[in-house]
């Protein structure tokens, strides 16, 4: 965390996402699954007034709207470990 002044969000957030995932690999044996992946997300909280108060320098915590918009994708793969007995290893790289 950095060290600077943090305000509350009023409530209430507004956080859809829509995620789409693609297979690659092992699609009928299931021993082996590469996923590819993309989101598209955005956060606001829903209020209608300006972000800062009139005097241009505080945050209006009150009714002040923000709000957020990324992207984010990445690959996940997936194996079974044939030595252990209901154990899989995992692998995800993200790009935001």
């Amino acid at each position: 965390m950095y060290n600077q002044d943090s305000y509350p969000v009023r409530t209430p957030s507004f956080m859809p996402r829509a995620t789409f995932f693609y297979q690659f690999l092992d699609k009928e044996s299931g021993k082996r699954d590469l996923f590819t992946y993309s989101s598209i997300m955005h956060h606001s909280n829903g209020q209608k007034g300006s972000f800062y108060n009139s005097d241009s320098t505080s945050i209006n915590t009150l009714s002040g709207s923000f709000s957020s918009n990324w992207v984010e994708a990445g690959l996940f793969l997936s194996r079974p470990n044939d030595r252990l007995l209901f154990n899989t290893n995992y692998i995800e790289l993200t790009l935001f």
